[in-house]
């Protein structure tokens, strides 16, 4: 008898048990249905908040695609144009051109010898001899100006650019130099002051000529719209002061008169 009292006390003691299991189960299930519940709630609630929030992450990336980031998916060139080596004086309104060569792997910095260009874009330099190309796809260029009557693109000056998620931002300068095609004896000759020029000084703008011949006929000559023109036959008695004013070149100075 008294084994069996252990034994029932022990089956009550392990009902007990189990009911309070059971209860504590209930109540524990009860807490995570509530949590989950409160959880639902919560996330019904933060729905429309989260939604502008994603929406502002994307207009931002939208609004600014070029970065120096890896998530670059345009660039930028910017080109500074300027005339001589030394004096690298600004040229306004000169046309600039950058076109896009494809198939051409950006990330090598190698154009390809080809002229199988994609996209073409031009921009206009402003007074300080700048422009700049916005917006464009990623990829390789080859940027270049276009001449004029007065200047030609230095040997060399135009090249390649190559824009890379890494890298979108480029910037490139092209060096223009005066149109020495002009100084040619040939170019003289057809003035009526030449049958047989000889230069002895020309930067495309300003040219002292003579004659192969005896005699005095050393001319300084100045480019217009028209060709070589005569400036001055020397000797000569013109104005030093109205030299200077017109840009005759400074070796010269001491040929005018300086008395006026």
């Amino acid at each position: 008898m008294v084994g069996m009292g252990i034994q029932w006390r022990s089956a009550a003691s392990l009902a007990v048990a189990a009911a309070a299991l059971t209860a504590g189960c209930s109540i524990g299930d009860g807490g995570v249905a509530n949590t989950a519940k409160g959880s639902a709630q919560g996330v019904e609630k933060s729905t429309p908040t989260a939604a502008p929030i994603s929406a502002t992450k994307e207009a931002v990336f939208t609004a600014q695609p070029v970065s120096d980031g890896p998530q670059a998916v345009t660039g930028r060139i910017a080109v500074r144009v300027w005339w001589g080596l030394q004096e690298q004086v600004p040229m306004q309104g000169m046309t600039v051109r950058a076109s896009r060569i494809s198939p051409c792997d950006p990330e090598k910095g190698y154009l390809p010898p080809t002229d199988a260009f994609i996209d073409k874009f031009t921009a206009v330099t402003d007074v300080q001899g700048r422009a700049t190309f916005t917006g464009i796809p990623l990829g390789c260029y080859y940027v270049t100006a276009d001449d004029n009557k007065d200047y030609q693109l230095a040997s060399g000056s135009n090249g390649g650019v190559f824009l890379t998620s890494s890298q979108p931002n480029a910037e490139a300068g092209l060096e223009f130099e005066r149109n020495t095609s002009r100084c040619d004896p040939a170019s003289f000759n057809m003035t009526p002051y030449f049958n047989a020029a000889v230069v002895q000084y020309c930067d495309g703008q300003w040219a002292l000529v003579n004659n192969d011949s005896p005699g005095d006929t050393a001319r300084l000559l100045r480019w217009n719209e028209t060709g070589w023109v005569s400036y001055a036959a020397f000797p000569t008695n013109d104005c030093r002061s109205k030299a200077v004013s017109d840009g005759v070149p400074s070796q010269y100075f001491s040929s005018f008169n300086k008395d006026c």
